[in-house]
C-alpha cells in the first residue's frame, strides 16, 4: 500500500505540473477522435470539470476499484455523467472519451522521459475506471429516471386522452350517466341525452330525485329496489323522450348500498319505430280481414310459404291441416292446372319480371274445386335473383259461374231472337207482298185502299223493328256489327238517300250541302241506315215548318256528316244516355214513334265499326246537331285479336 501511496503522490505531482497541457491535448483528441455528428454541442466544455474532479481523486486513492475522494469531486463527476445523458451523448462516446484521456496521460509521460512504473499505471487506471464507473452510474440513473418520467407522463397523457374521448363519446351518444347516494341526491349527471328532458350536464347534481320524479311512481319504485341492492331496468317516458334506465347498486364493506350508478339510454327512436311497426301490422291485419283476398308471402330459397289468417276462410282448411310449403299448395291444385301453374311460377322466378298472375282450380276442404285468381310480386336483389314473393289470392268462383251463366243466357237470347225474327219475317213478308199486290189491282175503292196502306205501313214498321232487334243482338252479343266495305262516293250517295226520305215526307223541307272530296270505302247499306235514322229522328223531333239541314264534307283523311234541326233541345238528363238501347226522346205531339228505341244505339255501333265517332250538340238557341266523323278507309281488326267469348281464364296469366 505504501508503494501505491508513493505512486499516487508522484502521479499527482506530475499531473499538477502538466495539467494544462494534458487537458488541452485531451480536448484536441476528443475533437478529432469522436464523430462530430455523435458529439453534442457543449460536450468539450464539460471536460475541464471532470478532469479537475478526477485529479482530486489521485491523492485519496486506496488501491480499490471504488471512488474514495471528497464529496465535491464525487458531485462533479456525477454532474458530468448526468450532463452527458441530458446533452444526448451516447455511452459509447462517453467511454471512448475516457480512453482518449488515458492515452493522452501516457503519451505525456513518455515525452517527459518519465515512464510510469507498474504502481503508477495501476493508480492511473484505477482512478480513471472509478471515475468512469461513477459517471456511467449517474448516466444510467438519469436515463432510467427519464424513462420512468416519460412513461409516467405518457400514461398520464393516455389516461387524460381516454377521459377526454370518453367525455366526448358521452356527449355524442344519446345516453346519460348518473349516480345518487342513499338519500336520493344526485352526485353525477352527464350526457347529451339530458337535452331531451331540458337539462345540461351536472345540472341535476345536488338535487333530490324524489323531488324531480315525485310524480313518476315507476321511477321511484325502481329507486327503492336499487337502494335495497337489486339491479333494476325500466323504460320510462320523460317529457317527449323515452329512456331505458338501468340501476346498478354499489356496496360498502358492511354490505350496505353506498351509491347507485345508472345509465339512461334514449330509446325514443326505437319506441317510435316499434309503434309504427305495430300500427303497420294492425293496418295489415285489418286490411286482410276487410278484404276477400288472402295475402301470401313466399321465400323461394327456404321454400316456406306464409298466408294471412283468412286463408282458412278461403279454403276451409284449419291451421293444423295446412303445411307452410308451396308443395302442399300445388298438391291441392286441379291436376289439369298443376302442370301449367307450377312451371309458369318457376319461369317467373327465373326470369327478370316483377309480376305474375294465374287462374286455377283449387281443392276446397268440402271436396269441391274453387277457382282462384292468384297474383304475385317478385322482389329481387341487386343481382336480379328472386329473394321474396308476395301476392294475393281471390276466390272468383262465383264470378266465373255468373259469367258462364251470362254467356249461356246470351247465346240463348241470340238463338231465340234469331228464331223469332226469322219466323216473324216470313209472315210479314207475305203480308207486305199481298198488300202491295192488292193495292195495284183495279177497282179498289178508297176505303179498301186506306185499309191496305195501313196494313202495309204496319208490316214495314214491324220489319224495321225486327231488323233493329237483329242489329242490337249482333252489336251486344257478337262483338260488333259486321261490315262489307266497298268504294263509295258519299255526296251522291247521301243525295240518293235524302231523295228516298223526301218521298216519304213530301211536306217537309230537306236541305243538302256538300263540299270536298267524298270518295272512300264504307258499307253502303249500313251507312244508309245511319243517314236514314238520323234524318228521320230530326224530322220526328222538329216542327213541320222547320227544315232539316244535312251537310257532307270531305277532309284529308276523314269525311264528316252533320244533321241539324231546329226543334226543342234534347233534355240534359237524357244526353249522357242518348246512345244506350231503349232510350228515346219525346216525339212531337200527334206523332207516333215507329221504333223501339234502338236506332241511336245501332247508329253508334255502325259508326264505331267503321272506326269513326258520333257526337251531339243540343241547345235552345242553336237547335240539335248530330256530327258523324268517319275515316275514308275502315282499318281492319288487328290480326289475332280475340273476341270476348274467345278469352278463357288461362289467357290472364303473365
Amino acid at each position: 500500500m505504501s508503494r501505491d501511496a508513493g505512486a499516487c503522490t508522484a502521479l499527482a505531482v506530475f499531473m499538477g505540473d502538466h495539467k494544462a497541457d494534458i487537458l488541452e491535448r485531451w480536448k484536441n483528441r476528443v475533437r478529432e477522435g469522436l464523430d462530430p455528428l455523435l458529439v453534442p454541442k457543449g460536450f468539450l466544455d464539460m471536460l475541464p470539470g471532470f478532469f479537475e474532479a478526477w485529479l482530486s481523486t489521485l491523492t485519496g486513492w486506496r488501491g480499490q476499484l471504488t471512488l474514495d475522494a471528497s464529496l465535491e469531486a464525487i458531485s462533479a463527476i456525477q454532474r458530468y455523467g448526468r450532463h452527458c445523458f441530458q446533452s444526448g451523448l451516447g455511452i459509447a462516446e462517453l467511454v471512448r472519451g475516457h480512453q482518449l484521456l488515458r492515452e493522452t496521460v501516457f503519451d505525456a509521460m513518455e515525452e517527459t522521459r518519465e515512464p510510469p512504473d507498474f504502481a503508477a499505471i495501476r493508480v492511473l487506471t484505477g482512478t480513471l475506471e472509478a471515475a468512469l464507473a461513477e459517471a456511467l452510474r449517474q448516466y444510467t440513473q438519469t436515463h432510467d429516471q427519464a424513462m420512468r418520467l416519460s412513461m409516467d407522463q405518457r400514461v398520464l397523457r393516455e389516461r387524460e386522452e381516454a377521459r377526454r374521448s370518453l367525455r366526448e363519446l358521452v356527449d355524442l351518444l344519446p345516453i346519460v350517466f348518473w349516480s345518487f347516494d342513499p338519500r336520493g341526491i344526485f352526485t353525477l349527471s352527464k350526457g347529451s341525452g339530458l337535452a331531451a328532458v331540458g337539462l345540461i350536464s351536472d345540472q341535476a347534481v345536488g338535487q333530490s330525485l324524489y323531488e324531480m320524479y315525485g310524480d313518476r311512481p315507476e321511477v321511484l319504485e325502481a329507486v327503492r329496489r336499487a337502494l335495497k341492492g337489486e339491479r333494476v331496468s325500466v323504460e320510462v317516458k320523460l317529457g317527449e323522450a323515452w329512456f331505458d334506465m338501468r340501476f346498478q347498486p354499489q356496496f360498502g364493506p358492511n354490505g350496505q348500498v353506498t351509491e347507485v350508478l345508472g345509465l339512461s339510454l334514449d330509446v325514443t327512436e326505437r319506441r317510435h319505430t316499434e309503434d309504427a311497426l305495430r300500427s303497420t301490422e294492425m293496418r295489415y291485419r285489418l286490411a286482410t280481414l276487410a278484404t276477400r283476398d288472402t295475402v301470401w308471402d313466399w321465400d323461394p330459397a327456404a321454400r316456406k310459404l306464409h298466408w294471412s289468417d283468412n286463408v282458412h276462410r278461403l279454403t276451409g282448411y284449419l291451421p293444423g291441416e295446412m303445411e307452410a310449403s308451396i308443395e302442399w299448395w300445388a298438391e291441392h291444385m286441379h291436376p289439369e292446372d298443376r302442370g301449367t301453374v307450377y312451371p309458369s311460377l318457376q319461369e317467373a322466378i327465373d326470369g327478370e319480371g316483377e309480376h305474375w298472375a294465374f287462374e286455377y282450380r283449387f281443392l276446397h276442404k268440402s271436396g269441391k274445386y274453387i277457382i282462384l285468381e292468384d297474383r304475385g310480386y317478385i322482389v329481387r336483389d341487386a343481382q336480379g335473383r328472386a329473394v321474396r314473393m308476395v301476392g294475393a289470392l281471390e276466390d272468383i268462383t262465383q264470378r266465373r259461374v255468373a259469367e258462364e251463366r251470362a254467356r249461356r243466357r246470351a247465346e240463348f237470347e241470340q238463338y231465340l231472337i234469331g228464331i223469332v225474327s226469322h219466323d216473324l219475317r216470313n209472315p210479314l213478308n207475305a203480308i207486305t207482298l199481298a198488300s202491295t199486290v192488292l193495292l195495284k189491282r183495279d177497282g179498289v175503292d178508297p176505303a179498301q185502299q186506306q185499309v191496305l196502306n195501313r196494313i202495309l205501313f204496319s208490316a214495314r214498321r214491324a220489319n224495321r223493328m225486327l231488323r233493329d232487334l237483329l242489329d242490337f243482338t249482333q252489336a251486344r252479343l257478337s262483338g260488333g256489327i259486321p261490315l262489307k266495305p266497298q268504294p263509295l262516293e258519299l255526296h251522291s250517295f247521301a243525295r240518293q238517300i235524302l231523295d228516298e226520305i223526301q218521298l216519304a215526307h213530301p211536306s217537309r223541307r230537306l236541305i243538302l250541302e256538300q263540299r270536298g272530296d267524298g270518295k272512300g270505302e264504307w258499307d253502303a247499306d249500313r251507312l244508309a241506315q245511319v243517314i236514314t235514322n238520323l234524318v228521320n229522328n230530326a224530322l220526328a223531333y222538329s216542327p213541320g215548318h222547320c227544315p232539316v239541314r244535312v251537310r257532307t264534307r270531305g277532309e284529308r283523311d276523314f269525311v264528316v256528316i252533320s244533321i241539324h234541326n231546329d226543334g226543342d233541345p234534347i233534355p240534359a238528363e237524357l244526353l249522357p244516355r242518348l246512345f244506350q238501347p231503349l232510350k228515346r226522346g219525346k216525339a212531337k205531339e200527334g206523332k207516333s214513334q215507329g221504333s223501339i228505341g234502338l236506332g241511336l244505339f245501332i247508329v253508334k255501333h255502325i259508326i264505331e265499326a267503321h272506326r269513326g265517332g258520333i257526337s251531339v250538340h243540343s241547345t235552345p238557341a242553336n237547335g240539335t246537331t248530330f256530327l258523324v266523323r268517319l275515316p275514308r278507309y275502315t282499318p281492319p281488326l288487328a290480326e289475332g285479336t280475340p273476341s270476348s267469348e274467345e278469352v278463357s281464364p288461362r289467357d290472364t296469366q303473365h
